[in-house]
């Protein structure tokens, strides 16, 4: 149920508002596509890159069996 109403919610965060019914809906689709991109991908990944250094791993250890 929580997923259906998210992914209803981002297919409806796509149709252009009234107000903007002057402008370029490509241009409006571009905005909300690049902002959730950028928010869905930029973010996380700039958080990856800043973490502590003794979080990070090098090299997994070697299993013997």
């Amino acid at each position: 149920m929580g997923f259906a109403a998210s992914l209803a919610a981002l297919l409806v965060g796509f149709i252009p508002p009234s107000q903007f019914a002057s402008g370029n809906p490509g241009i409006y689709v571009l905005v909300v596509g690049g902002g959730a991109l950028g928010l869905g991908l930029l973010v996380p990944f700039l958080f990856y890159r800043s973490r502590k250094p003794s979080l990070k791993q090098d090299a997994l250890p070697e299993v013997e069996s």
